[in-house]
């Protein structure tokens, strides 16, 4: 009976002395290892799809009804601004160019009689040897013949103007992307000719995410990615239509250097300016992710809104902020750590 009470102390005694090493390991601040954010933060690239685009896709236009007589590019041909494209046959033209210079001319020689006559007459009125309405009868004649000669000088530019039209030029540095008629077809103004796409004019169109189009207005550096080249950007303009259906605005943005070929495809991007903390330090706690943070000697959860399994997440601490980065998975908050080397 005595023997059977000892043991029963002894059982209890060691269930106690167990009980108490338990309670020391409990207590006892779990090792971890941390790092300061500001170490940890990234600046997340984003892209997004982008396309080079031509301000002037033109189709040239005849001002005149003739037949063409030579084409001088080809398609694919790159044209500096004021290069010869094609001539048309230029014979009435000048022709009436001809006309003109001969009526302005007749009209000059009848203005320089007229002009004496007047002058004439302003002296003989003086002396009473001819009438005041004979006088303004001079006058008159010299006028109309004033606004005659006018209009045919006029008519003459007009038709030196026609005559220029006959040799077509490029308005601008550009590729021949098209040619839309033959040498001996007869064409009437406003008939196309040839399509020329601008080399020298050209911005980039990308379609951005409704929720990156503010990272995107603060990022710092933008490029352009075509090809494993890369095109620095700088943002012109944010459309404030809105896709209903991709959730996405329209980006125009201008090339600050070189520039890539109109139609190339790529992708735009940009870093984020915002610091932000890698996908794999996120912990999910109550159905929220966030982090473990440091503070004298113990852990807060902290809850990042916004946060999205596999993404990295935008944080707003202090730099040295303390963030748990091994050790975290079995803590929880409040709990007493201690950090090691």
């Amino acid at each position: 009976m005595v023997l059977a009470h000892a043991t029963k102390i002894t059982t209890l005694l060691s269930a106690c002395l167990f009980c108490s090493v338990l309670a020391q390991a409990a207590e006892k601040p779990a090792p971890v290892r941390a790092a300061s954010f500001s170490l940890l933060a990234i600046h997340p690239a984003v892209s997004a799809p982008a396309q080079v685009l031509s301000l002037n896709d033109s189709r040239i236009e005849s001002s005149l009804a003739a037949t063409v007589e030579q084409i001088r590019v080809r398609v694919g041909d790159v044209v500096e601004a004021e290069t010869e494209l094609l001539h048309l046959e230029c014979g009435d033209q000048r022709n009436i160019l001809q006309q003109s210079k001969a009526g302005r001319d007749a009209l000059k020689a009848r203005k320089v009689f007229a002009d004496f006559q007047y002058a004439r007459a302003r002296s003989l009125v003086k002396s009473k040897n001819i009438s005041d309405e004979k006088l303004r009868q001079h006058k008159a004649d010299a006028g109309a013949l004033q606004a005659e000669l006018a209009g045919a000088e006029a008519g003459v530019a007009q038709a030196l103007r026609n005559v220029e039209r006959c040799t077509v030029f490029a308005p601008f540095k550009a590729v021949v992307v098209e040619r839309l008629i033959g040498v001996g077809e007869k064409v009437q103004p406003g008939k196309p000719l040839l399509r020329l796409l601008d080399l020298s004019a050209l911005e980039v169109s990308a379609q951005v995410p409704e929720f990156d189009a503010e990272s995107l207005r603060q990022a710092e550096t933008l490029t352009l990615l075509v090809d494993a080249k890369r095109y620095p950007l700088k943002l012109r303009s944010v459309i404030p239509a809105l896709d209903p259906r991709s959730r996405s605005r329209e980006l125009r943005l201008d090339f600050v250097e070189q520039t890539a070929q109109p139609g190339s495809s790529g992708r735009l991007q940009w870093l984020k300016l915002q610091p932000h903390l890698p996908a794999e330090l996120l912990l999910r706690r109550d159905g929220q992710y966030g982090v473990y943070v440091l503070r004298k000697g113990v852990v807060e959860f902290v809850v990042i809104d916004g946060a999205r399994e596999g993404s990295p997440a935008a944080l707003d601490l202090p730099g040295d902020t303390l963030i748990v980065t091994e050790g975290r998975y079995g803590l929880n908050h409040g709990d007493a750590v201690i950090v090691v080397e």
